[in-house]
């Protein structure tokens, strides 16, 4: 029997603004339907990847010492 996956990923690499990776940055992504936050860091070449993320509607949250905080979204999670 074939299974069909109900849930998508949002995986991304955090570079700042001269292109240069940006490792141990804290990403936050924000359920925008339910509140339902989660987060983690990056890693050492600065990608961050939340699997198993319900769809729905999302903003992400950067943040880390010495650099602005940024937030984008709304952004669209599928199956």
């Amino acid at each position: 029997a074939l299974a069909q996956l109900t849930r998508g990923y949002i995986s991304r690499t955090v570079s700042d603004a001269s292109g240069a990776v940006v490792s141990g940055a804290n990403v936050r992504i924000v359920n925008t339907g339910t509140n339902i936050e989660r987060g983690l860091a990056t890693n050492d070449v600065g990608v961050y990847r939340f699997a198993a993320v319900e769809p729905g509607s999302y903003f992400i949250e950067f943040t880390k010492s010495g650099f602005e905080t940024k937030k984008v979204g709304p952004l669209t999670v599928g199956a």
